[in-house]
């Protein structure tokens, strides 16, 4: 665990947090440890190490979900040493109805009914069970902090989840470019990530990554403007362009193919329309 003390930047914590978003620090804003910092420079001052530190704090929290028994646990420790005491004493009658037939047969017949009918499977296998449960939902990012709870989800009829970073990865990237004007899809990528390399949106990001995975010489924008819940807009070699969603193309009345844009918006995609302003 560390505090921010200056310098700019945003940090990664999806490794400890499930946040796939980057978060801005700011003066007084604590760093988790195993944290991935961004394209900034920040100065922190560290303030947990070891068992105080985040990851430590973590640990403890499975540590203690696995000491603490469940209720199938505690009826199956409750029905264990009722099978002994039964265990013990079948054998002991068992002992007592092969003495007739000597010493050794009769010990022979109470061993072999102890062995049988001792409770120590059910004792073992219900807490292994949970505790490899615990286990492997730790080593893929899930933390039970209540055993009980592994019961009881069987029951469960709906569940509120974070999407992004729980469900999915949170890194969005281009899935396809439609162009319908003289720009080829190359050149309408290369200008879109102009406009967006002064935007750390998570769609920004996503454009700016595809134009560099397929090595775009993006061009230089100019007066670069925020459109609040809209997009932004700026200009590259003197023409005017915009980034924008479909509300700003229905509220200024802007003709597209909305029955293409719903299909791809129904199969999860995000949408951006990329406009050129006219003279």
């Amino acid at each position: 665990m560390a505090k921010y003390v200056s310098g700019s930047s945003s940090v990664n914590e999806s490794l400890v947090t499930g946040e796939a978003k980057a978060v801005r620090k700011a003066g007084g804003d604590k760093v988790i440890g195993g944290s991935i910092n961004g394209d900034g420079v920040i100065e922190i001052q560290v303030t947990g190490t070891g068992e105080s530190g985040y990851l430590a704090q973590v640990m403890k929290l499975v540590q203690s979900a696995q000491a603490n028994k469940s209720k199938a646990e505690g009826m199956a420790d409750k029905v264990a040493g009722w099978l002994f005491y039964a265990a013990l004493a079948i054998g002991i009658l068992a002992f007592i109805l092969w003495m007739p037939s000597g010493l050794a047969t009769a010990f022979e017949r109470m061993v072999t009914v102890f062995i049988i009918a001792c409770p120590h499977a059910l004792g073992l296998a219900i807490p292994l069970v949970i505790a490899r449960s615990t286990s492997i939902g730790a080593t893929n990012g899930l933390l039970i902090r209540n055993r009980q709870a592994l019961e009881t989800a069987k029951r469960a009829k709906y569940m509120l989840m974070d999407k992004t970073g729980t469900l999915t990865e949170g890194k969005f990237t281009v899935a396809t470019t439609l162009h319908f004007a003289d720009q080829s899809q190359e050149e309408i990528l290369a200008t879109m990530a102009a406009l967006e390399s002064h935007s750390e949106h998570p769609l920004a990001t996503g454009i700016k990554a595809a134009a560099i995975e397929q090595k775009l010489t993006v061009p230089a924008a100019e007066n670069v403007q925020v459109m609040k819940g809209v997009g932004l807009s700026g200009t590259v070699d003197g023409i005017q362009y915009e980034i924008v969603n479909a509300r700003y193309l229905q509220d200024h009345q802007l003709t597209y193919d909305k029955t293409q844009a719903d299909q791809w918006a129904a199969a999860g995609n995000s949408l951006a329309f990329f406009a050129e302003r006219s003279a």
